[in-house]
């Protein structure tokens, strides 16, 4: 009976860490789209660390504890207006006049430079598409990669904004296939969950094949 009661004890002690752990620290999380290609792939399965802007009270996602701010640069899961998780990367914090044309982007009037990396040619049911991929020079301290498709013009209106106080303006990394700010606006910092830090697992959901060289893979 006693030793009932302590294997009891001991499994209850298990859930309470991991809901625990979930709540305030740490939140897996699955990349349903190709909005973030290259960086995540669909079926990219990562961890969201929710203790590093701050601690916040869960369901009634109150702050309770500022600890850094979100960067520049940063991979964000966030609540969407729709109220389901989205994730982007932070692009331009309050404060900033941000512009986007004819597929370039400027902040506070300096040109966001990019570097072409590779370049393919693929044919979609007699369809050319022109994917391009580019280094982009986000920060002095922030680069990472991104996709263009040249032949197809920007499905977004070009904008040009000053982003509002404790607000984000967020884009995908597939540029030309992500809905994002350049769509429906800024995201809240009250609506953060935490910032993406590493791929723990990937699944090619087309082949249902493991993706091994994506097994614990820091997020850029």
């Amino acid at each position: 009976m006693i030793k009932k009661l302590i294997k009891h004890k001991n499994i209850i002690l298990i859930i309470i860490t991991i809901l625990i752990i979930r709540s305030f620290i740490i939140e897996p999380f699955r990349i349903p789209s190709g909005s973030m290609i290259p960086t995540l792939l669909p079926g990219d399965f990562i961890l969201v660390n929710k203790f590093c802007y701050g601690i916040k009270i869960p369901i009634i996602n109150k702050k309770i504890l500022n600890i850094n701010k979100p960067q520049k640069g940063d991979i964000i899961v966030f609540i969407h207006k729709n109220k389901k998780k989205y994730i982007k990367r932070i692009i331009g914090i309050e404060g900033d006049k941000l512009e986007y044309k004819n597929k370039k982007l400027k902040i506070n009037n300096i040109k966001i430079k990019n570097k072409k990396l590779s370049k393919n040619i693929d044919i979609d049911k007699m369809f050319i598409i022109e994917t391009v991929i580019y280094k982009e020079f986000l920060t002095p301290q922030k680069e990472y990669n991104i996709q263009k498709y040249e032949n197809i013009e920007n499905y977004n209106t070009d904008i040009e904004i000053e982003i509002p106080k404790n607000s984000f303006f967020v884009m995908g990394d597939n540029r030309d296939n992500s809905e994002d700010s350049r769509a429906w606006g800024f995201v809240n910092e009250k609506d953060l969950i935490g910032k993406a830090i590493i791929i723990w697992g990937s699944i090619d959901l087309d082949n249902y094949i493991i993706r091994k060289d994506r097994i614990i893979k820091k997020i850029k």
